[in-house]
């Protein structure tokens, strides 16, 4: 398992876009579904602020929970892109 440093990493990863890092994280057993204490986020929620089509479909590919609700705001994946008017999230998400 992955310490809080390396959960930022990725974080920093997805905010990025660096699918290839997010990638390698994913398959060195990062929690894809971990809300840091300071961020009260997770990475699908910030892939889709990010309106990163191809970020969150890696993200469920790996086994993100998408109806896991935000510790920050309470709102789901599915909430949050429409909020985010992110239509590619909501056809995945709605799905």
């Amino acid at each position: 398992m992955l310490g809080h440093g390396e959960w930022k990493d990725v974080f920093r990863a997805v905010q990025d876009g660096d699918t290839e890092l997010v990638g390698l994280y994913l398959k060195l057993g990062i929690q894809v579904n971990y809300q840091h204490p300071e961020y009260l986020t997770g990475f699908v929620h910030e892939s889709i602020r990010r309106k990163n089509f191809q970020m969150l479909e890696l993200l469920i590919a790996s086994g993100a929970d998408i109806h896991l609700k935000e510790a920050e705001s309470g709102k789901s994946p599915l909430q949050l892109a429409n909020e985010f008017h992110f239509l590619e999230a909501i056809d995945l998400l709605g799905s």
